[in-house]
């Protein structure tokens, strides 16, 4: 059992994908010995290694075994997996299971050795941080599976996989309830082809979310900060830990984050043609790479007026997808002949209220006099507020008050203006256009009301 050491400034385990070869000579630049050379001579493949990286990064970060022994005076290893939880150097100097090891009793040099015990111990210090995720038996589920609970033809689920395939990365855009959420991780399910929660991620944005959460940053423990990696960078080095198996990063309500201040430097690597190109992080000055992997879905509410944050640097990174109502579709169809319900079947026949306005509204009264809907009578459906008023009249009512109150306001400017010198007749002349296209506006409405 073997403790290696990086020099980060010259070479880093980031730098070596999972399941890659490194050698390592047994002479420095110089052409000299390496210090504690015997060790290097007793190394046999097959060793493992707990890696670890020395300043400024002075943390365990990731699993490595010997592959090849002092073969043409060289040592080679491959890296069995990354830390998504590195281990801080301060954590093991303190216990005293570790005092008599050799990397803590003489520091200088690269290659030390372990005993069992000292290695063992190491390693449950780490899988307490980052535990093997445990082998359960999982659910097949494929694109059968997926149009039976997500309400979506089958073309359209094409196109939904043949878009993230082409970009890494999707948006599920539309209105509240249509089921964003359900489907994105269904659509995880269905591309890996079983449900298998712990190769998902899902979180969600807010107007507080920071690149110190998402990617790293300084976090206060007992007296001092501690630079922590964060919830997508450990993720990426899961992902990284098993290439040949897809890995989803979901993100909720994206659209309500600062993303330009949250993704940071990584908004090129999400890129897929940048998948797997290295950046230096601004906080530990290392490289870092976004794996191939890893697909990530985000969700955006259409009637959210944030939306407007979405800048062109985020949008031409992702494929984006618009999420309707699937009342004509054929999944939902069998789960509405499947309930036997009158009730039910006039609700989703009736969805004019929905489909002409874009806003479902919640039926809160119901009339009794029938009306013919797509060529079936059905009771109709009415919001009514506690005025009295149906939903239509009360949208009235609001717009005629908005309305009204920007034709004060018109009628208000064109008084000053004409206060005013000749400097401003043309921007009168706009005023009373606009005034003039309103007030026509308003008449309509007051005619419907």
């Amino acid at each position: 059992y073997w403790w290696l050491n990086a020099n980060p400034k010259i070479w880093s385990f980031a730098d070596i994908a999972v399941g890659e070869m490194q050698s390592y000579t047994l002479y420095n630049e110089n052409g000299n010995k390496r210090r504690v050379f015997q060790n290097f001579l007793d190394a046999k493949s097959g060793d493992m290694i707990i890696c670890y990286e020395s300043n400024p990064v002075k943390q365990v970060v990731a699993f490595g075994q010997i592959s090849a022994e002092h073969e043409d005076e060289r040592i080679f290893l491959e890296k069995t997996e990354g830390l998504a939880s590195p281990i801080d150097y301060s954590i093991l100097r303190e216990c005293p299971e570790l005092e008599k090891m050799e990397f803590f009793v003489n520091p200088n040099g690269t290659l030390f050795k372990l005993t069992r015990g000292e290695y063992d111990f190491i390693v449950d210090m780490i899988r307490e941080e980052n535990p093997i995720a445990s082998e359960q038996p999982t659910t097949k589920y494929g694109k059968a599976e997926f149009l039976d609970e997500v309400y979506m033809s089958e073309s359209n689920y094409d196109v939904l996989c043949s878009l993230l395939e082409n970009k890494s990365n999707v948006i599920l855009q539309g209105a509240p309830g249509v089921g964003k959420t359900f489907a994105a991780k269904r659509l995880a399910y269905s591309i890996m082809g079983e449900v298998d929660e712990n190769r998902i991620e899902l979180i969600q944005f807010h107007q507080n979310y920071s690149y110190e959460d998402f990617i790293m940053g300084y976090k206060p423990v007992d007296e001092g900060f501690d630079l922590k990696y964060g919830i997508f960078h450990r993720f990426c080095l899961k992902a990284a830990n098993y290439p040949d198996k897809d890995f989803f990063f979901i993100i909720d309500e994206i659209n309500r984050g600062n993303l330009s201040k949250i993704f940071g430097e990584l908004l090129m690597l999400i890129e897929r043609d940048y998948r797997g190109h290295k950046a230096t992080l601004a906080y530990n000055g290392l490289p870092f790479t976004v794996p191939k992997n890893l697909f990530i879905i985000g969700m955006m509410n259409t009637a959210d007026r944030s939306l407007a944050m979405i800048d062109y640097a985020l949008r031409r990174r992702f494929s984006f997808f618009e999420m309707e109502p699937a009342f004509d579709s054929e999944g939902f169809t069998k789960y509405q002949n499947s309930l036997s319900s009158e009730t039910h079947e006039d609700m989703v026949v009736y969805k004019a209220l929905y489909g002409e306005r874009g806003t479902w509204v919640r039926p809160l009264s119901m009339w009794d006099n029938p009306i013919e809907v797509d060529g079936k009578t059905v009771k109709r459906f009415e919001y009514v507020g506690e005025n009295g008023d149906t939903d239509r009249q009360h949208e009235l009512h609001e717009a005629l008050r908005s309305i009204s109150s920007t034709i004060g306001k018109c009628e208000k400017a064109i008084l000053k203006l004409n206060e005013g010198t000749s400097q401003h007749t043309l921007t009168k002349r706009r005023i009373e256009a606009f005034y003039i296209a309103v007030s026509l506006i308003e008449r309509e409405l007051r005619e419907e009301s």
